[in-house]
């Protein structure tokens, strides 16, 4: 698999992770968007896959979806 092939790959697993955890916390797009400091739209192209959270958003993604961290890209710790 080529490296974008796996760049695509890996950001589609976040964005599922991201929307998983999201709907396991009953919270919506907005909600979450208001809790890390971002707008809705941001959090739907995270779910996409199409966009990786900046890093100055991942402390509070990873603290309202409940996560130990969230590194680089899209590997997160539960």
């Amino acid at each position: 698999m080529a490296h974008d092939d796996q760049s695509r790959e890996q950001m589609k697993a976040g964005g599922a992770a991201i929307r998983r955890a999201r709907m396991d916390r009953g919270l919506s797009q907005k909600q979450l968007a208001g809790a890390v400091g971002c707008g809705p739209a941001s959090v739907a192209r995270w779910e996409a896959g199409a966009f990786a959270p900046r890093a100055k958003h991942r402390p509070a993604l990873a603290r309202a979806l409940g996560w130990l961290t969230f590194s680089s890209g899209y590997e997160v710790q539960q």
